[in-house]
């Protein structure tokens, strides 16, 4: 039998081995919760995969005792001869990757670790050894361990927090300490977090990978990080919620944009003047993010101080044209003779379903309220306006006591009775 053999330096106590939650490690280890080593091994006599362990010269002897509980047969793991609690149907939902994984992070995390090939398992006096046998599963992890563990990769970046390392799979990679936690995700990059939250099966969620992935953006973003970014809009990274992590961008951020034209990418078709000059594409809450950052030291188009679900886009000919004739339609109310003068009225993306809002001294009109047509143009017009002077909160009857008002106004002036 040909086994892949795991060591690392100092003799392991035999209760690692059957006291369920027993470690003395902390949370700066790779394993820490006291339960893996027990997983690991109740997965491997489950799957039938060899194993043997050495303390030292010694062998922790594995043998099996069947028992029952409600007419329910289980296989409780006896060590040296002493049964457990630890049955083998722990760790059902296990891979048998996880099975190597658990053995060689406790060999990390004690140091001195090795991984070879072996055909006779021994013991050697102050070592830790174990012997898995070489099923198809685990020689297709020992010879593809980089999929597994970052340890013997050469990252293009790294620092106390985190690396990074081209991408060597079809899916993302992310590890926790040199070992894969996540694997999901179309990235640029595999990610080496030092401190990513983990549960109790070895695995991050999809909230704590894009979480740190934006820290890791945010902070240490290389320029040649920032170029592979804009160039790739389809990948992972490029679509995170920017606003998901609080904390702001390095400098490197600023330095590489501060020339350049920014255009939200979702809305670069109102910004086609821009397109044929040097400009760069951002996805729009990147955008927002950066805005709030670096205000006017970066040129966003659209970006609204203050509010970021406003983005202001150039208003074509026709609708400048329907605006204009809405306008002078209205002026024929004395109400509204300087409607134009008051407020700025421009045109902008809003919320799905606004058509018009009054922000920071400017009346918005949103891009989809031009194809509806004047009346509809003219009907918003008075509603922001009327908002506008007043100051009354929309859909109150402050709001609605000022439109009759209005109203009556109007039917005065036509009319000349007074009322």
């Amino acid at each position: 039998m040909i086994y892949c053999e795991i060591q690392n330096n100092g003799e392991v106590d035999i209760n690692a081995f059957r006291l369920m939650g027993a470690t003395t490690k902390d949370n700066t280890k790779i394993g820490y919760f006291g339960s893996g080593i027990k997983y690991a091994l109740a997965s491997a006599l489950r799957m039938n995969i060899p194993i043997q362990i050495f303390s030292g010269e010694k062998e922790i002897k594995i043998t099996l005792r069947k028992t029952k509980m409600r007419d329910h047969q289980f296989k409780i793991i006896c060590i040296n001869g002493t049964p457990t609690s630890i049955t083998t149907q722990m760790g059902r939902d296990w891979e048998p990757w996880f099975i190597f994984r658990e053995f060689y992070c406790n060999a990390i995390d004690e140091g001195g670790e090795s991984i070879g090939i072996s055909k006779t398992p021994q013991g050697i006096k102050g070592k830790t050894k174990i012997y898995i046998g070489f099923t198809d599963d685990i020689k297709d992890v020992f010879t593809s361990k980089d999929h597994y563990f970052s340890t013997a990769r050469d990252p293009i970046y790294e620092n106390n927090i985190c690396k990074i390392f081209n991408r060597i799979d079809e899916k993302m990679i992310i590890y926790r300490k040199g070992v894969k936690v996540f694997g999901e995700g179309n990235s640029l990059y595999d990610y080496d977090f030092k401190n990513i939250e983990i549960n109790e099966s070895r695995e991050a969620s999809d909230f704590e990978v894009k979480w740190n992935i934006i820290q890791f953006w945010k902070q240490f973003a290389t320029e040649n990080t920032l170029a592979y970014l804009i160039n790739n809009h389809e990948c992972l990274e490029f679509n995170l919620d920017w606003g998901l992590r609080l904390g702001g961008f390095s400098e490197t951020w600023l330095n590489y944009l501060k020339d350049k034209v920014i255009i939200p990418y979702e809305h670069s078709g109102y910004f086609a003047d821009d397109l044929s000059e040097y400009h760069v594409t951002l996805p729009h809450k990147l955008c927002i993010e950066l805005h709030k950052a670096f205000g006017n030291k970066l040129t966003i188009r659209g970006m609204i101080d203050n509010n970021s679900k406003i983005i202001e886009v150039p208003m074509k000919e026709r609708e400048k044209l329907l605006l204009q004739n809405a306008i002078e339609f209205l002026k024929q109310s004395y109400y509204f003779s300087d409607i134009d003068k008051d407020f700025p009225i421009k045109s902008a993306i809003l919320d799905i379903g606004t058509l018009g809002q009054f922000d920071n001294g400017v009346i918005y009109l949103s891009d989809d309220l031009f194809i509806k047509g004047k009346k509809e143009v003219i009907r918003t017009l008075i509603e922001e306006y009327v908002h506008a002077k007043t100051k009354s909160p929309d859909r109150t009857r402050a709001m609605q006591n000022e439109l009759i008002e209005i109203i009556v106004s109007s039917i005065e002036e036509k009319t000349g009775v007074y009322l």
